[in-house]
């Protein structure tokens, strides 16, 4: 089961990336937005939006080493650097 959600804006770290926004956005009859899926373990962006998320998010956390990327993913980093809180990993 997918959800459609609309999103007016993401922050990492409280700064937005370059994002068309209108992509994010549901339209007067009802299609886009930002899909959550309930059968895939991630979200699917539409790809400017993952490239421009992925962008500020590796320039927020490079202190971080970063690992050989698994598909489908671009940007992996080493878990052993990352501290845990009491919800998650301790990133923007």
């Amino acid at each position: 089961m997918d959800y459609f959600i609309n999103v007016k804006s993401i922050k990492i770290n409280q700064k937005v990336g370059a994002l068309n926004t209108s992509l994010l956005a549901i339209d007067n009859e009802g299609y886009g937005g930002m899909k959550i899926s309930m059968v895939n373990p991630y979200t699917v962006l539409e790809t400017s939006i993952y490239n421009a998320m992925v962008n500020t998010f590796v320039k927020e956390v490079a202190n971080i080493p970063k690992v050989k990327p698994i598909t489908p993913f671009g940007a992996c980093f080493n878990l052993k650097n990352i501290d845990v809180t009491k919800v998650g990993l301790a990133v923007p």
